[in-house]
């Protein structure tokens, strides 16, 4: 590490304050810790407990989401730390589009990132994956306002076989014209497929109001095929 002291009697041979004897990865100074013993450090791993979910633990890693790994669920574009695959993703702590806690989602929020012009969150076109575990944390006031032709919510759509448990979400979903807008429901714009979809412990608050929309509902717009629906609440 350049430090002065040769390796045979350096301590912390990366320089990283950890000493080596409790440095699982004594060589390299951006990682110390393998909660899951895979080989791959925690800063790196997006999976550290090992349960082929991804962990998310911002705003900003659950709008990442949107980007797919050879068409498979990934974070920022990568599935480092999944021992094969991961197959969904998993919230870890409560996120909130308030950022400011002032009543109203608006630019100051989150460096305007997911303000878009006023339109709000754009749906994550490519669902939530084979599974949303919400370890029974909140996603609190999404907010949407767009003409978008198809599917408003959280995310555009739900995948054949998904399960979603353990969420609460809160949010609205305006329109600024009453141009026609099929699907919308603030988890999913739709849920479209051959086989059962499972939903349970989820509660829903939210206010909808899309002129011009057809196909709404406050859980799911639009729902065709097999559905399991398990201690659901909400105020709609």
């Amino acid at each position: 590490d350049g430090d002065g002291i040769g390796n045979n009697a350096d301590t912390d041979d990366d320089n990283d304050g950890v000493d080596d004897t409790n440095d699982a990865f004594p060589l390299d100074p951006t990682e110390t810790i393998d909660t899951d013993a895979d080989g791959v450090g925690d800063n790196a791993d997006i999976d550290d407990d090992d349960d082929q979910l991804i962990e998310i633990y911002s705003l900003d890693d659950l709008n990442a989401t949107r980007e797919l790994v050879g068409g498979l669920p990934g974070l920022y574009g990568v599935q480092t730390g999944c021992a094969t695959s991961c197959s969904g993703y998993e919230l870890m702590v409560d996120l909130d589009f308030d950022e400011n806690q002032d009543g109203t989602v608006d630019v100051s929020d989150h460096q305007g990132k997911f303000w878009n012009g006023g339109a709000g969150w754009i749906p994550l076109e490519n669902g939530l994956g084979s599974e949303f575990e919400g370890n029974g944390y909140s996603i609190k006031n999404l907010y949407i306002n767009s003409d978008q032709s198809d599917c408003l919510g959280l995310a555009c759509y739900l995948k054949t076989d998904a399960k979603v448990s353990n969420l609460t979400l809160t949010g609205t979903i305006t329109k600024p014209t009453s141009s026609v807008t099929d699907n919308v429901g603030l988890l999913a714009g739709s849920l479209d497929g051959t086989s059962e979809v499972v939903i349970e412990n989820v509660s829903i608050i939210s206010t909808i109001n899309v002129p011009g929309a057809r196909f709404v509902g406050g859980l799911i717009g639009w729902v065709t095929g097999a559905i399991t629906v398990n201690n659901i609440t909400g105020n709609v």
